[in-house]
C-alpha cells in the first residue's frame, strides 16, 4: 500500500513553514505517524491534533481544511482589507464579470 495523498492543507502549510512531519510532531508532542494520519485525514486522526497544529502554525483551524484556491484567497484578502466603498465596487465588478460570462454562454 503506497502513501495516502494529503486531503487537506496541513502538509502544504507545514512545508511552507520549512518543517518536516517529525519537526511538527515534536513541537506539538505527538508522534510523526500522528502527523502523517492528520495530513491524510485518516479516520483515526484526532481533532485535537489539528487544533494543536493550527495553533503552532499560526493559522485558523478552517484554513487546514479549506478548499479555496490562490485566486479565491487573493479576492477574499483584498475584500477584507478594503474600505466599505471599495468593497461595494468589488462586488459590482465581480457581478458584471459573472453576468458577461453568462451572456456569452447564451
Amino acid at each position: 500500500m503506497g502513501d495516502i495523498p494529503a486531503m487537506n492543507n496541513l502538509s502544504l502549510i507545514r512545508e511552507n513553514r520549512g518543517l518536516s512531519q517529525r519537526d511538527l510532531a515534536d513541537m506539538i508532542g505527538v508522534s510523526q505517524p500522528t502527523i502523517q494520519r492528520a495530513e491524510s485525514e485518516a479516520p483515526s486522526a484526532k481533532l485535537d491534533t489539528y487544533k494543536k497544529c493550527a495553533v503552532l502554525l499560526k493559522v485558523e483551524l478552517w484554513e487546514i481544511f479549506s478548499t479555496r484556491d490562490e485566486a479565491e484567497d487573493k479576492v477574499i484578502s483584498l475584500y477584507r482589507n478594503a474600505d466599505s466603498q471599495s468593497r461595494e465596487r468589488m462586488v459590482r465588478v465581480l457581478l458584471a464579470v459573472q453576468n458577461s460570462e453568462i451572456e456569452a454562454d447564451l
